[in-house]
């Protein structure tokens, strides 16, 4: 049965030595819940692949405390220190070249000779990552493919029967993956949506390129079908369906035909809605509505995340 471990700084040291003896461990960070293992055990990064039932070709993120630790295991290139001077700690994660002393096991790299780094904000992650001086890789504590988790019941709720620990810190901050950017060619490339946006960056480092659909997988988030509850999804609203639930934004919300309705923000605050956003479609779910109806928001800012996190759980 899966243990949740409450935080205290007096069970930080314990936590060390469950990752150091090979564990793999959900915990909290700003964006969602990680599935956490140290970047250097291939066996427990094999176990999070297993875990999840993640295909292979799908690389995982390194979490590190610090840039000098990032510096030993890539190669740092001007783009990357000026987006890390104004962004980390915080919800970015940039793709570099491997350095050839890096320390990270190849199978969470998939092959591949780049690896995705961030620095994130979660005190918890934080204290977790400096106190263990290694950097540890985790993909969002879900199956793949299925709903990110905000919370600790929501990682119960998906992985309870396959782990055994999570480190419950409360429900999530920001409530959608990092942002991701690829730093490896000469034109930067957006690679997924997130809560640092398109226009935040190119304020950094000038105009970067927007990859909509890339064959290629080189980070999280790229596969077309993600973040997807067990029933269908489908974006609309129109013609509601038997039982179905509705993931509502704003005001103006046709509510009555619904067997059930989330709203994200009656305010239409964007920020609000992403907090909100996958845990909405977990209280769906668990009302076993037998579809959900979305409506999409604003595509602007932090809203181009929402939608493309809901045109890919639509997706068939």
């Amino acid at each position: 049965m899966v243990k949740i471990i409450k935080f205290r700084e007096k069970y930080l040291k314990n936590i060390i030595e469950l990752f150091l003896e090979g564990n793999v461990i959900a915990f909290p960070t700003e964006t969602v819940y990680g599935l956490g293992a140290i970047a250097t055990n291939k066996e427990a990064i094999d176990n999070i692949y297993r875990i999840k039932n993640r295909p292979t070709n799908n690389p995982l993120i390194a979490h590190f405390s610090d840039l000098t630790l990032i510096e030993k295991d890539t190669i740092l290139n001007e783009n990357a220190i000026k987006l890390a001077d104004v962004f980390w700690p915080g919800p970015l994660t940039i793709i570099l070249r491997k350095s050839l002393q890096c320390r990270i096991s190849n199978n969470a790299l998939s092959g591949l000779d780049t690896i995705a780094v961030r620095i994130p904000s979660h005190n918890i992650a934080l204290s977790i990552l400096n106190e263990l001086k290694l950097p540890i890789v985790a993909p969002s504590a879900n199956p793949s493919s299925y709903l990110s988790p905000c919370n600790a019941q929501h990682v119960k709720k998906s992985l309870g029967k396959k782990i055994k620990y999570i480190i419950d810190g409360g429900s999530t901050i920001i409530g959608l993956e990092s942002t991701i950017l690829d730093l490896t060619s000469d034109k930067p490339a957006l690679l997924r949506y997130g809560s640092i946006t398109q226009e935040q960056i190119e304020k950094v480092i000038g105009k970067i390129e927007v990859k909509e659909k890339e064959h290629k997988i080189i980070a999280p988030g790229m596969l077309d079908k993600h973040y997807s509850p067990i029933c269908p999804l489908r974006i609309g609203y129109d013609n509601p369906r038997n039982n179905e639930g509705l993931l509502a934004f704003g005001n103006d919300v046709p509510s009555e035909s619904f067997a059930v309705v989330k709203n994200i923000s009656e305010k239409g605050d964007l920020y609000e809605a992403a907090r909100n956003f996958f845990s909405a479609l977990h209280e769906l779910e668990d009302y076993n509505v037998s579809s959900i109806a979305t409506m999409l928001v604003p595509n602007v800012g932090i809203g181009k995340a929402i939608n493309d996190k809901l045109k890919r759980a639509s997706y068939l």
